[in-house]
């Protein structure tokens, strides 16, 4: 069963990484501070890294991990009413445009903008002891969103989905084949057409089960499971922008409106830190209220 969630003050939070402490413990994750200056897909750990460069669709969805984990386009008006690639990206070249851009809901391509999607969730070799999920989103809406998605529906309990709600909040479910786990953020605020580093993670530790949420390198909401297990995957579609299974009626979209830009996996669970800016003042801030306390 889950242990109640900790829902870390985002002063406090980030202030504790500035100084040195990390929100997991150092056994549990490797500390990541790569993701302010974008990655290549050749860094050790990467499962899957999706950057969307290149002259041609087929390259611009090509994984550049050179583990093969090529996307595919999902649900594109024919001809498609927007570009389904921006350039630039987070970090120069390209991104991927997810606008919503007609009428409807459904199963065909009627009101459905750009999402990827990998066919088969197979990309991580089985059950995974460790996770990272990362991706930078620049939100062009600020509604109800599927992010990430391997779940399917409630009741589904083999795969990982993150979305974003009414509030804000940031919602990461998963599943271990048997029983499915959520943890959530507070509300947040989100500005339209700003870049966001966005991760969810997972490590296995035995007899427990760390998972956290993570924005521009803070860590917003972190939970300990008892006797969790590994995560599993749902043999089907992995999707980026949008739910990975919808129908008429009961399963409509929940795009996730903007730009996508380096999607990355990994098999290891990451602790992400702040911006050095950002750090050395929160690191600041602290030391004000630890001397305000001691007054």
């Amino acid at each position: 069963m889950m242990k109640k969630s900790v829902k870390f003050a985002r002063f406090l939070c980030a202030a504790s990484l500035a100084v040195g402490a990390t929100a997991f413990p150092a056994s549990a994750s490797t500390v990541n501070t790569q993701w302010m200056a974008g990655y290549s897909g050749n860094e050790a750990n990467t499962v899957l890294f999706w950057n969307f460069e290149g002259e041609t669709n087929t390259e611009r969805l090509s994984d550049k991990s050179d583990n093969g984990v090529n996307a595919v386009l999902r649900d594109t008006d024919n001809p498609p009413a927007v570009d389904q690639f921006a350039s630039p990206g987070r970090f120069g070249g390209g991104a991927l445009r997810v606008n919503k851009s007609g009428t409807g809901a459904g199963t065909g391509p009627a009101g459905v903008g750009s999402s990827v999607f990998m066919t088969n969730a197979a990309f991580m070799g089985g059950p995974a002891s460790e996770l990272s999920v990362e991706f930078w989103h620049k939100p062009a809406s600020t509604g109800v969103a599927y992010l990430v998605d391997n779940k399917a529906d409630a009741g589904h309990h083999n795969g990982i989905q993150l979305q974003r709600g009414a509030d804000g909040a940031l919602h990461f479910s998963l599943g271990n084949g048997t029983i499915s786990q959520e943890l959530e953020t507070d509300s947040l605020a989100w500005t339209v057409d700003q870049w966001y580093h966005i991760a969810i993670t997972f490590k296995n530790l035995g007899d427990t089960a760390q998972i956290a949420i993570w924005r521009d390198g803070e860590q917003l909401a972190g939970s300990t499971l008892g006797n969790f297990g590994d995560v599993t995957f749902r043999s089907g579609a992995f999707t980026v922008g949008d739910r990975a299974i919808y129908s008429n009626g009961t399963n409509g979209h929940a795009i996730g409106s903007g730009l996508f830009d380096e999607i990355r996996i990994s098999d290891v669970a990451h602790t992400y830190i702040p911006e050095p800016a950002s750090a050395a003042l929160l690191g600041l801030g602290l030391t004000m209220f630890m001397r305000r306390r001691r007054n």
